[in-house]
């Protein structure tokens, strides 16, 4: 709410400009302000005020005290020459001490950038290590599957068709397993339209639950004929345990 200054206000308010806002000698001066409920926040936070806060000539007026209280200066009165010097608490910091923290900081960012650096370099020693152990396992479980694919799973045979085999795993980079199986008929051939498709299908589930016993891994099995043209392609889901999708030529 705003109300207009009384006559004991202008008369306080004379006191005021004549003393405590004088310039040179005192100077009595008769003002029209306008008292508000005026708020002023600093960094976020609402100021105090030792006196309330008033507009005169569209200018808003507040005690210097508080302000510079507010903001970290250490102020003090001259009452002879009428003179408020504010001075800064960091007044006292010298350049000199400015640029000593400065290169205390960045030798510490050095330092940590440095361990830093040993740590990445540890780590990559660790992952060269466990993934050249990891090669030489999984190598190894590939060869023993592929052994045991040729032993127990060389040839496929129903009614109309007999097939023979050849198998070769790979790992891809995300673990899964990619199997190449080899057959020794033409895509076109009779052999392999003939099939029983179905009968097909439960022969390629079959090999994938064997390879997934030592691998724990979704499989993709290629077949190619003597061209290496790719007859089939089927792909099994470990979770769902079945082929979740093929494509047949």
């Amino acid at each position: 709410m705003k109300k207009r200054l009384t006559i004991l206000g202008m008369i306080l308010l004379m006191f005021l400009f004549s003393t405590s806002l004088g310039f040179g000698k005192s100077v009595g001066q008769t003002i029209v302000a306008w008292f508000y409920d005026i708020k002023v926040n600093v960094d976020g936070r609402a100021l105090t005020f030792s006196s309330s806060p008033f507009i005169y000539n569209d200018r808003t007026y507040v005690p210097v005290e508080d302000i510079a209280d507010s903001l970290g200066f250490d102020r003090k009165w001259n009452d002879k020459t009428k003179t408020m010097t504010l001075t800064s608490s960091n007044s006292g910091v010298t350049l000199s001490t400015l640029k000593y923290d400065l290169d205390r900081k960045n030798k510490e960012i050095n330092d940590l950038k440095y361990q830093l650096q040993l740590k990445e370099l540890e780590l990559s020693m660790y992952r060269e290590g466990t993934s050249s152990s990891d090669n030489l396992s999984s190598s190894s479980a590939l060869d023993r599957v592929e052994e045991i694919l040729e032993e127990d799973y060389d040839r496929y045979h129903d009614d109309d068709v007999d097939m023979e085999f050849e198998y070769r795993l790979t790992q891809s980079s995300d673990g899964d397993i990619r199997v190449r199986m080899d057959v020794d008929f033409y895509r076109s051939s009779k052999n392999w339209k003939d099939r029983d498709r179905a009968d097909f299908r439960e022969f390629i589930l079959e090999i994938c639950e064997e390879i997934e016993k030592q691998f724990n891994k979704n499989i993709t099995v290629y077949i190619y004929d003597k061209e290496s043209a790719r007859v089939a392609t089927y792909e099994y889901d470990k979770d769902r345990n079945k082929i979740v999708d093929y494509t047949e030529h």
